[in-house]
């Protein structure tokens, strides 16, 4: 049974994996009060026993890393060198979250683990340079690569529809894979207590939409009548237009995984 130590753990994700690890015992359960990834943390990581570390904390504001890119690089690029670096020298097993915005969204299909990354955006090279430290630093890591979550908490997408009153324009010329936090918390447990070979895994909720059609069914499931047109996305940050993810190897491991449609019925329901 793994000693876990979660970071993040007041976020979507973090709610989540906790919620399925705390009964076990075995959880230590670090909020960003806990542990802030921009201050200097290396003294307190070595305080803490584990021989699990999921990071899932991290700057998630993809316009607020535009113009505050160096705190985006410190939480997402160089606080998790210093976090792999801690799990090697531990001999422990490093689990860190990363995102679609690595790709350019210029494939016209479904990227897969091993397409090249070329992130446009200031916040996707941020990502990108964690990815990078977490295999350069690390031997036993697993990167999980996800997309527009939605779980318990009111700051993601699904509450924002679902809390507007108002008449809404949302973005139709950008495509991705919505993703349950309850599903993607259950596959990165899953993953690592069947000792899955290290590496790479693409971690979204089978199935590509819109936002613009997102919004919609979201409208339509929750019986919510307002009206939405279609505008086109801001140009002045670039974002991939189609960064769907191909979920196959994961599949190899977990077995099937329920498309998007059915998650977010279970999810307002």
């Amino acid at each position: 049974m793994h000693k876990i130590a979660v970071l993040g753990s007041n976020g979507q994700l973090g709610r989540a994996i906790c919620k399925r690890v705390k009964e076990s015992g075995n959880l230590i359960a670090l909020s960003r009060a806990d542990f802030d990834l921009r201050q200097e943390f290396t003294s307190r990581l070595e305080e803490i026993q584990f021989d699990l570390l999921i990071n899932c904390a991290a700057f998630n504001n993809t316009v607020a890393a535009e113009e505050s890119f160096e705190e985006a690089n410190r939480v997402n690029g160089y606080a998790v060198k210093e976090l792999a670096q801690s799990c090697q020298k531990r001999g422990a097993t490093f689990v860190h979250v990363s995102s679609d915005y690595v790709f350019d969204g210029r494939k016209g299909s479904s990227y897969v683990e091993e397409d090249l990354i070329n992130p446009l955006s200031k916040y996707g090279k941020s990502k990108a340079l964690g990815e990078q430290f977490a295999k350069q630093e690390c031997e036993r890591h697993y990167i999980f690569r996800t997309a527009s979550l939605f779980g318990e908490g009111t700051n993601n997408f699904v509450q924002k529809i679902l809390r507007s009153r108002d008449n809404l324009e949302i973005v139709d010329d950008i495509v991705m894979s919505p993703t349950s936090a309850e599903s993607l918390a259950g596959w990165i447990l899953e993953v690592c207590d069947k000792s899955a070979p290290y590496g790479i895994y693409h971690a979204v909720n089978d199935g590509a939409v819109s936002w613009y059609h997102f919004a919609q069914e979201i409208c339509r499931l929750a019986n919510k009548e307002i009206s939405i047109s279609a505008k086109k996305s801001d140009r002045n940050i670039e974002r991939p237009k189609n960064s769907s993810l191909d979920v196959k190897k994961l599949k190899s491991v977990v077995g099937e995984i329920p498309d998007w449609k059915k998650s977010l019925r279970g999810y307002l329901e």
